[in-house]
């Protein structure tokens, strides 16, 4: 779903017609796995200008030989690549504003361990009180206790499926009624 689509309010899993009443123009293009898993190679070989460690997220399925995502995320290790770009917030703007122009729609999550990461671009109600642009979440890494906690309290607000467990456990602690990772 692009932005300009979103700005409307249409989201993804939404109706195709109900999509289409808040955006009478919207284009509809049919779910082409091997089409997307391309693009989606094309976009990891091009983030090596940014990162020398970029792989598509392991989280995928195989279908008989092939490769098809389970989902549309890219991983980098921008490790010590921060200072080549005046930081990495500044890194991940620049990254975003290219992927934008490129017709993407996207969003970076940057933290120590690449669980986190995922967890703080893929859930779209956070975004880091630091943070100039809202498509970047950014889980520093704790300095004290204070900032500790202060991580502790973002993570136990984020939902379960930010884990990445199977949907057969994610049903079950919806059935017991456990919905954040503070639950």
């Amino acid at each position: 779903c692009c932005q300009r689509a979103q700005e409307r309010g249409v989201r993804v899993g939404m109706s195709v017609t109900h999509a289409r009443v808040l955006a009478p123009d919207l284009l509809v293009h049919d779910l082409d796995p091997r089409r997307d898993l391309l693009a989606l190679e094309r976009a990891a070989r091009w983030m090596h200008a940014w990162s020398p460690i970029v792989a598509i997220d392991p989280d995928s399925v195989r279908t008989g030989a092939e490769l098809m995502p389970a989902s549309d995320a890219l991983m980098l290790d921008i490790t010590g690549c921060g200072r080549l770009f005046g930081g990495e917030e500044r890194l991940a703007g620049r990254l975003l504003r290219r992927l934008v122009r490129r017709g993407f729609d996207a969003r970076v999550g940057i933290a120590s361990t690449v669980g986190a990461a995922w967890a703080m671009a893929h859930h779209r109600h956070h975004t880091d009180v630091g943070s100039s642009d809202a498509r970047i979440a950014r889980l520093p890494e704790p300095a004290d206790e204070a900032s500790r906690r202060a991580m502790m309290r973002t993570l136990e607000d984020l939902p379960l499926a930010m884990l990445r467990l199977d949907v057969d456990t994610l049903e079950t602690m919806d059935e017991l009624g456990l919905t954040t990772v503070r639950d």
